[in-house]
């Protein structure tokens, strides 16, 4: 017989030993054993009982339980229990007063003086001082006045209509 200490022949029977929770190995004899994975209910460090691998440690586990915790906003929101509220935005829409005195509906975690106002207002443009609509964030020097004025040209009679932004009003402006 050629193999008689059975040095190179492999027993293919079921392992018989068993792991630390009572589950048998579910590899062959001459294997080594691999860690457990049976699927067993285990308490994680927060109490919470997940369906996890036989060899896995609660504490390395993360909680996926939902969970209602509070930000420091103060709002609630359901999230996984693992996770730390504080380093969550808050996406709850709430109503914050724009430096300008403009309300706005945004999410919470938006500071207000990061926001661009675009709430339409009457401002006084310089240095026409001509009234005109526009959003309320732009400055009235770096809005091109779009006014059409009639001028009379005080010689002739003679009456030009233009827009106030045109060259024709620097024109205008320089003779008279």
């Amino acid at each position: 017989m050629a193999d008689r200490e059975h040095e190179t022949y492999k027993c293919f029977e079921r392992c018989s030993k068993i792991c630390v929770n009572n589950h048998q190995c579910a590899s062959h004899c001459f294997m080594n054993c691999p860690p457990c994975t049976v699927e067993m209910l285990k308490t994680l460090p927060c109490q919470h009982e997940l369906k996890i691998k036989c060899h896995f440690d609660p504490a390395t586990v993360r909680c996926v339980v939902p969970v209602e915790k509070k930000k420091p906003c103060g709002h609630l929101e359901i999230m996984a229990c693992y996770i730390n509220p504080e380093t969550v935005k808050c996406t709850v829409k709430v109503t914050k007063t724009l430096p300008c005195q403009h309300d706005k509906s945004v999410e919470c975690h938006i500071e207000a003086d990061t926001i661009t106002c675009r709430v339409l207002v009457t401002k006084t443009l310089l240095p026409c001082l001509h009234p005109q609509i526009e959003q309320c964030h732009l400055q009235p020097d770096m809005i091109k006045c779009d006014t059409e004025v009639e001028k009379e040209f005080p010689n002739c009679k003679h009456k030009v209509v233009f827009i106030t932004i045109t060259k024709i009003f620097d024109i205008f402006l320089a003779f008279y």
